[in-house]
């Protein structure tokens, strides 16, 4: 049959039952703390990460805020360049058709005076050609009777 096992004092010290339950209850007692405190950490550790990702999300909002207002604000300066951009060249393009309309009117006055002096001009050498051609005849007249 059974044999039985007598540790050897020598090779395996002797504890004590009431000692070895002691250390038990004192392990599984550590264990149930160490558990309380690795759960105490983690939970900071996961409020620590929540407060940061909080404060980045801040930060991200509040430079896309300062952002939006510096586009707006440089937006405001080119729209109002571009508007007297645009009023400048609305009244120079106002001179350029006030010049063109009294270039236009002195284009008229030029051609009617020129038209007049050509008529004129025509008017006398009507008159000219006709002083020349009565001075042939006459010129004529004279050297077929002399």
């Amino acid at each position: 049959g059974g044999r039985q096992i007598i540790p050897n004092i020598k090779e395996e010290p002797y504890i004590p039952l009431s000692l070895a339950r002691k250390k038990v209850k004192q392990v599984l007692t550590d264990m149930v703390r160490m558990r309380s405190e690795h759960l105490r950490v983690c939970e900071e550790m996961e409020e620590i990460k929540e407060k940061l990702t909080r404060q980045a999300q801040e930060q991200v909002q509040a430079y896309l805020e300062q952002v939006q207002l510096e586009h707006r604000e440089l937006e405001e300066v080119h729209f109002k360049h571009l508007e007297n951009l645009k009023q400048k060249v609305m009244g120079q393009q106002q001179q350029y058709e006030l010049l063109v309309q009294e270039l236009e009117a002195e284009n008229v006055d030029l051609t009617q005076n020129l038209n007049t002096k050509l008529a004129e001009a025509k008017g006398t050498w009507g008159l000219e050609k006709q002083r020349l051609q009565d001075t042939l005849m006459k010129a004529r007249q004279q050297i077929k009777d002399p």
